[in-house]
């Protein structure tokens, strides 16, 4: 497959989506790049020929392309949603940067979101579920990692000081 050399965060070469559509995707994509500085989300639909394989071809988009919307952002940095018109189903292609994030399984849940709307051609409905499954993952990640008990603050021990003060009680 030829590339040129940048694409957009958003390529419909295959004509899925209307104007307002996919004005309304771009802006979910510019959202996803504020919301999570440091990773991009691209959408792109293709119709492949029958001889090449939808897989093969985000691969060879991150090898040999650059986002213009991503910056210097690398392509490792990255995440493509592939939307392949003729069999009317998607798949996920990553950077190694996601690796330590993101998971098969997570590709898999977030696709079956959008798959029941891409099998009967709502190809705005299913991007849209599929980059609300993303984010909602990444949110969930990013707390677990960053979670804190409400006794953290507390010391462990209480201070001698305090200890002996609170048994002595009485009056003066």
């Amino acid at each position: 497959m030829a590339h040129p050399p940048s694409y957009s965060i958003l390529t419909d070469q295959a004509g899925l989506l209307r104007f307002k559509e996919r004005k309304q995707v771009k802006r979910l994509l510019e959202a996803f790049m504020q919301r999570f500085p440091g990773r991009f989300l691209a959408v792109m639909s293709i119709a492949p020929s029958p001889h090449e394989q939808a897989a093969l071809a985000g691969l060879s988009l991150f090898n040999r392309c650059h986002f213009t919307e991503a910056g210097e952002l690398a392509s490792a940095a990255g995440m493509i949603l592939l939307i392949d018109i003729e069999k009317k189903h998607a798949l996920m292609v990553y950077g190694y940067l996601w690796e330590e994030h993101w998971t098969e399984e997570d590709s898999q849940f977030c696709l079956a979101k959008g798959q029941t709307h891409w099998s009967e051609g709502l190809y705005l409905a299913g991007v849209i579920a599929t980059i609300a499954a993303i984010e909602k993952i990444l949110v969930r990640r990013h707390r677990r990692l960053h979670q804190t008990s409400w006794f953290d603050w507390r010391p462990k021990k209480l201070p001698r000081c305090v200890a002996a003060s609170s048994k002595r009680g009485g009056s003066s």
